[in-house]
């Protein structure tokens, strides 16, 4: 998975780099959604952000095939969506648009990281059917993951776990959960991707 906010497209343009002659055996996911444009003109530089509109998304997937220099997208994913994002019509449209023209295949959100996003990435998956929602879940952080996960289910949509070994988890915690590996011939992070991977979505 790449991100287009990455240094400006460096990430895609690496993926993409990295899977000349390989691109049938993996699956590719980028984002868009964040305006990274710089503005010499503005004395005070500002964080990146949000455009939603289906101008902008345009120009988006254009820059982000160009990089990754492979065709179609196989996951497109809007880049941290507040709810204006997820009820703009036009946007949904326009993603709607590139899956009819081959230039994407599924579009989903990624949203987080930690907790809240809760109600966008409901709303993306039970009133825009989306393919797929990329959030935190693990044995430490759990919502809203969860019912993510059971909403992603229920609506035949999938579910991308970020950081599924629960790097937020001390030491001690981490002490705690080493029952999971005695006598089971296998690691803590295996035990702990086996968690996320349990979940049907």
């Amino acid at each position: 998975e790449a991100t287009d906010s990455d240094d400006h497209g460096r990430a895609e343009e690496l993926l993409g780099q990295a899977l000349r002659g390989h691109r049938d055996e993996v699956t590719v996911a980028t984002t868009f959604g964040y305006d990274t444009t710089p503005r010499p003109w503005d004395p005070t530089p500002q964080a990146p952000r949000h455009d939603w509109s289906a101008v902008f998304a345009g120009r988006a997937l254009d820059r982000s095939l160009q990089r990754l220099r492979l065709e179609p997208i196989d996951l497109w994913l809007l880049h941290h969506p507040g709810m204006d994002a997820i009820e703009f019509d036009e946007l949904f449209e326009l993603l709607e648009s590139q899956v009819e023209k081959g230039k994407i295949r599924h579009y989903g959100v990624l949203l987080g990281p930690g907790p809240g996003w809760g109600d966008e990435g409901a709303a993306a998956l039970g009133e825009r059917r989306v393919a797929a929602v990329e959030t935190v879940y693990n044995v430490a952080e759990q919502m809203p993951g969860r019912d993510l996960a059971a909403l992603a289910a229920e609506t035949g949509a999938g579910l991308v776990v970020r950081d599924p070994l629960a790097p937020r988890l001390d030491a001690a915690a981490r002490a705690r959960l080493e029952f999971l590996e005695r006598d089971r011939g296998r690691t803590l992070d295996q035990a702990l991707l086996r968690f996320a991977l349990a979940d049907p979505a």
